[in-house]
C-alpha cells in the first residue's frame, strides 16, 4: 500500500501538469502562479 501512494501522487502530478499547460495558454497571471506551484512540488521529493 505504500508504494501506491507515491505512484499516485506522481499521476496526480502529471494529471496537474498537463491541466496546467492547457490553462497556461490562457492569459491569467493566477494560473500561471498556480503552473509555478506545481513545478515546486514536482522538485519536492
Amino acid at each position: 500500500m505504500a508504494n501506491n501512494n507515491p505512484a499516485i501522487g506522481i499521476m496526480g502530478i502529471a494529471d496537474m501538469f498537463l491541466i496546467g499547460f492547457l490553462f497556461s495558454h490562457g492569459k491569467s497571471p493566477f494560473l500561471r502562479l498556480w503552473e509555478r506551484a506545481v513545478a515546486l512540488f514536482t522538485v519536492a521529493p
